[in-house]
């Protein structure tokens, strides 16, 4: 029998959130857990695009970043819970993050 989880598509994105192309030309889809992971990332890198830009992240607002990334996740109808959310920025400037959610009683975990 069919999850709720394995009969879920959509778009797939790659790292930069652009479309991905498959082998055909067309544009690739994602099923299943892949393409929750991927809701999941889309939701969190635009809190981080919102309130994340240049300089160091501060532990307060580290810890304020990720309060908010967790509310908008839960705010995400399939979101059960989401125990744990962890950014940082890298020496590279670029910020990145890890996310575990809770969603039709199957635990994710997703980088942003």
């Amino acid at each position: 029998m069919a999850t709720a989880l394995s009969l879920m598509t959509g778009l797939a994105l790659d790292e930069r959130f652009d479309f991905s192309v498959n082998d055909a030309g067309d544009i690739a889809v994602t099923r299943g857990i892949s393409d929750v992971e991927k809701d999941l990332a889309v939701i969190a890198a635009t809190v981080l695009d919102d309130r994340v830009l240049g300089g160091v992240i501060e532990e307060t607002a580290r810890l304020q970043i990720e309060s908010l990334i967790r509310t908008a996740l839960l705010e995400h109808g399939r979101v059960e819970a989401v125990p744990d959310v962890s950014i940082r920025r890298q020496q590279t400037g670029n910020v990145r993050g890890t996310i575990s959610a809770i969603v039709d009683g199957t635990e994710l975990t997703t980088t942003i």
